[in-house]
């Protein structure tokens, strides 16, 4: 179910959204970038790529790259950025071993490392092609108290969440909070978070704010300049007024902040841009969040009515239509049309079941063609007579 729901993710039509946000901006750390400046990248260079772009009056800058770790020269004058720019936000990692390097630069102060740190961990699912980690879901908020495990990322909002608060706090949109139960409200709009069972899903732990990822329809759905560009200032600077800029690592040879998404692979900055705009666009935009069909507790009766609607239809196709040749038309007509449904529910933020709907559809049309039309006109018990006497 999870491998149609990627199908159907990339099967929508580009056309039903704008191809680009324009809230946002992402300065890509290219290969040409490392070759050039080295990697990782010093602190000196970062702090000057900083600077330069905080001339033209960004919202805010997301840094998708990890300073714990000093890489001179330059700490100095990057530490004082974020000490007089609380625009600037970096990530730090729950990570399951609690390795310092992924924890927020150890200069900052309690304040800064709860405010201007969003945790960059993504939700992986290790079912992708051949069992790889892939990511379909958003995490939005998390208990630090919650871990297991020391670690020196205390933050609790996640880095797309972070961003997105402080744009939209800059919008006047309010409440921007959170309730008992954990869902967010953003403006008008709630993202419940997901259940034990929601979807395809059959076990998440529960413990976090997480929503399904909706992906736009455009892989990279922001406009981009290079880390090079903005040194050398060879760009167009109203790309970067009152808009959330990403600074990431997209360099392939670096590799390991590459992850599957239903798009391919792709670079950490380009998925939190993904869930940045997310949250963007559901409030101001009026896009659907994503929504699964009801549900109580931990029993899916939404999905199971939605199994039982097309065993009811494949079923009366196989008893009701006598051509073999007509039959299969219209199953496949039926298969189609079940397609379709679950990609247009899909475009307005809808995961309706496909494969489950698909082999209850098929399962019910099949047995009971077989039984209206060969063997099964038998009754069980004559079934048993037949084979008991081809044993004895």
């Amino acid at each position: 179910e999870l491998s149609a729901y990627d199908s159907l993710m990339v099967a929508r039509p580009a056309e039903w959204e704008a191809a680009i946000d324009e809230r946002l901006l992402v300065v890509e750390i290219t290969e040409d970038d490392t070759d050039e400046y080295g990697y990782p990248i010093r602190d000196g260079t970062l702090a000057l790529a900083l600077e330069k772009l905080q001339r033209y009056r960004p919202q805010t800058i997301g840094i998708d790259l990890h300073r714990y770790q000093p890489n001179e020269p330059g700490r100095d004058k990057l530490i004082e950025q974020f000490a007089n720019s609380s625009n600037l936000v970096t990530v730090c990692m729950f990570d399951p071993k609690g390795r310092e390097i992924l924890g927020h630069p150890p200069e900052f102060s309690f304040e800064q490392a709860s405010n201007q740190v969003g945790f960059s961990d993504l939700e992986l699912d290790g079912d992708f092609d051949g069992g790889q980690d892939a990511v379909r879901r958003q995490l939005l908020s998390y208990d630090p108290h919650q871990s297991l495990d020391d670690s020196n990322c205390i933050t609790p909002y996640s880095f797309s969440l972070n961003l997105a608060l402080r744009f939209l706090t800059s919008q006047g949109i309010e409440p921007l909070t959170h309730d008992q139960d954990h869902h967010w409200q953003l403006g008008k709009v709630i993202f419940e978070r997901l259940a034990s069972r929601a979807g395809g899903y059959q076990n998440l732990d529960g413990q976090s704010s997480q929503i399904l990822l909706n992906y736009r329809f455009n892989p990279k759905p922001a406009q981009r300049i290079s880390l090079g560009d903005v040194l050398k200032e060879e760009f167009d600077t109203t790309v970067v007024q009152n808009r959330i800029v990403l600074m990431g690592v997209t360099d392939e040879k670096i590799g390991n902040d590459y992850l599957n998404t239903p798009y391919g692979r792709l670079p950490g900055v380009w998925i939190h841009t993904h869930g940045n705009s997310q949250l963007l666009s559901t409030e101001m935009d009026g896009r659907s969040p994503m929504w699964v069909l009801p549900q109580w507790h931990r029993l899916q009766w939404g999905d199971s009515l939605w199994g039982w609607v097309w065993a009811l239809t494949g079923g009366l196709l196989a008893w009701q239509i006598r051509s073999v040749w007509l039959l299969t038309l219209a199953g496949a007509i039926a298969v189609w049309g079940l397609y379709q449904v679950c990609l247009l529910a899909l475009i307005q933020g809808g995961w309706l079941p496909l494969v489950p709907a698909l082999l209850t559809l098929v399962g019910t049309a099949g047995f009971l063609l077989i039984r209206k039309y060969t063997y099964l006109r038998l009754t069980f018990g004559d079934l048993l007579h037949r084979f008991a006497r081809r044993r004895y």
